[in-house]
């Protein structure tokens, strides 16, 4: 079991991008996923996944260019980590923030 968001953008009506996240099972980070399709069948273009299991592995929220990037930033904005201590150099693990977020004692959320 586990808790799973899907966010789902239109752009001009049309549905370009599908994100996933969800928690990775075992207590061993966030699972993100996105996926682009053709607007006519819905075939898959392209794909990224990433698993967040520290810090660093946000640090890339604020560009475009990486992989997950919006999803990055919906988990920031959400409140799961405050900005401050997101850098490249940090490998606190995401545990304690998914604890938290989740509000719970458990020791192996995600």
């Amino acid at each position: 079991g586990g808790a799973v968001a899907c966010l789902a953008v239109l752009v001009d009506g049309k549905r370009p991008l599908k994100a996933q996240c969800r928690m990775v099972k075992g207590g061993s980070g966030i699972k993100l996923r996105t996926e682009s399709k053709t607007l006519s069948d819905e075939t898959l273009v392209t794909s990224a996944e990433v698993t967040i299991h520290s810090l660093r592995d946000l640090s890339d929220y604020s560009n475009p260019m990486a992989e997950c990037a919006l999803l990055k930033c919906a988990l920031i904005q959400l409140g799961l980590v405050p900005l401050g201590p997101i850098t490249d150099d940090d490998s606190s693990s995401i545990q304690s923030y998914l604890k938290t977020f989740c509000q719970t004692d458990l020791d192996d959320v995600g």
